[in-house]
């Protein structure tokens, strides 16, 4: 039987300040204080903080271990709902845009998972949806419905998805490392690119690679049986990702198929940041195409290429050629790009490394994958 939410919990409002309360560092007298951006994925960020006057907080305002932080208002619907159990001593406060769930229970963690289950979001996708709904009222979480079972039994239940989560964490840490090996050696080889210690001789990208956008579909040629097209959301951490695919059922000509060995870039978006990021394909399992805002690299010297996209040596030419804001690169632009190369002998060297070590990262990343699968299935059985 599934009880009402708001009998367990206490619900405290975020910190409202002022551009003038803000300040530059943080001392005796300031606090940090999150907002949206610092929860991501269940976890909290704390890259791109703020410090406020402690004047400004009260008491109350100030995270305990146990509580739930959460977006509750924001200008994007997919960002309103997003949560973070609070696991450690922290003193830091938390924005207007922000809310803190207390629970008053014996094991806070069992909702901490909760606010972190497809349940819990299906639900606030369901108030958001057909309706400028960007915010949370104290009613949305009161009323929320969930099973609560025994002491014993929540704390059982915490224990599994905490397991599952730490060696979800753990898998990622794992292919950040290897990521970070990989881009190590790629500078221990050919070194700063930008300064070109080896004297490599000085090409034009178009003289190693050719490259194009992809293709251009209208929303009746979107089908559940069709050719997958891979878009800006299947790039994530430089990888490929299938989370989030759609298919088309139209005329597709051969050159707007990817390939293995192919690098895929976003070249089109209505975010500066996702610009410029790029994947190899790679193990395809059946025919792709990709779309008009994405563009192919084709190349020999890929595995050196993919790395040199993610340089400053590649995003400062980039940054350039445009204007201060850079949402979108072009052929032109990437016909301007001048570059080291190294002789094709150092090229398959680093190949070979980059080949081995993505035999690691393909193993690490089924094992994740059976992970998420795993927590997935269980939020499913504890919540619904």
């Amino acid at each position: 039987m599934r009880v009402k939410l708001g009998e367990y919990i206490e619900q405290i409002r975020g910190v409202s300040y002022k551009p003038e309360d803000i300040c530059k560092e943080l001392n005796e007298n300031t606090v940090i204080l999150l907002r949206a951006n610092n929860i991501q994925d269940g976890k909290l960020n704390l890259n791109d903080i703020i410090y406020v006057k402690k004047e400004n907080v009260k008491q109350i305002q100030y995270l305990m271990i146990g509580d739930i932080l959460i977006c509750t208002s924001s200008g994007s619907k997919n960002l309103v709902g997003k949560a973070v159990f609070i696991n450690k001593n922290l003193t830091v406060t938390f924005g207007a845009f922000c809310k803190v769930v207390r629970p008053k229970i014996s094991c806070p963690q069992y909702l901490g998972h909760f606010f972190n289950s497809p349940y819990y979001r299906n639900i606030i996708s369901n108030l958001s949806a057909g309706a400028n709904i960007n915010n949370i009222r104290n009613k949305d979480i009161d009323e929320l419905k969930i099973f609560f079972p025994s002491q014993e039994e929540q704390e059982k239940i915490a224990a599994v998805l905490d397991n599952v989560s730490n060696l979800i964490t753990l898998r990622k840490k794992q292919l950040e490392k290897l990521e970070e090996l990989v881009k190590a050696r790629f500078i221990e080889m050919f070194g700063d690119l930008v300064i070109n210690p080896n004297n490599y001789p000085i090409l034009l990208l178009s003289e190693i690679a050719e490259y194009w956008n992809g293709l251009t579909y209208k929303p009746e040629h979107v089908a559940e049986k069709g050719t997958i097209v891979l878009r800006s959301s299947n790039i994530q951490n430089n990888q490929l990702d299938f989370k989030d695919i759609i298919k088309v059922n139209c005329k597709i000509s051969e050159r707007q198929y990817v390939q293995n060995n192919d690098i895929l870039m976003c070249s089109r978006n209505g975010s500066a940041k996702l610009v410029g990021k790029v994947a190899l394909i790679k193990n395809l399992f059946e025919p792709m195409s990709f779309g008009a805002f994405m563009m192919i690299i084709r190349s020999q010297y890929f595995s050196y290429l993919l790395l040199y996209f993610q340089m400053d040596a590649f995003k400062t030419q980039i940054a350039t050629s445009a204007t201060t804001t850079i949402n979108q690169i072009t052929k032109n632009m990437l016909n301007e790009i001048r570059l080291p190369v190294p002789n094709m002998t150092i090229i398959n060297q680093f190949t070979t490394f980059f080949t081995k070590v993505d035999k690691q990262k393909l193993t690490i990343q089924q094992s994740l994958d059976k992970l998420e699968i795993l927590k997935k299935a269980l939020m499913q059985e504890y919540f619904g």
